[in-house]
């Protein structure tokens, strides 16, 4: 995004300025994802974090879970295609 002159602070400028670059941080969470269907958690995203730090010990971690009430509303799951194991 274009940034307007008064949204860059001036006082901290020392010399000409030829340019500015600006850099954006987000504030996403970094928990795990997983949707809960038939009884399953099935893990969205986080896998390879959760294997590392089960590895090293670490047997609960924050995670967003998306309850889903049948398997017709499960986004992953075909009516051909089984869930992966429970766990």
């Amino acid at each position: 995004m274009v940034l307007e002159p008064d949204q860059i602070d001036s006082s901290r400028r020392s010399g000409s300025v030829a340019g500015v670059v600006a850099l954006t941080v987000g504030f996403g969470s970094n928990f795990l994802n997983a949707i809960h269907c038939e009884d399953r958690l099935i893990l969205l995203n986080g896998t390879h974090r959760a294997y590392c730090l089960r590895e090293i010990g670490y047997t609960h971690l924050p995670c967003i879970i998306q309850h889903v009430s049948t398997r017709s509303t499960c986004p992953l799951a075909r009516s051909s295609m089984p869930l992966p194991p429970a766990i």
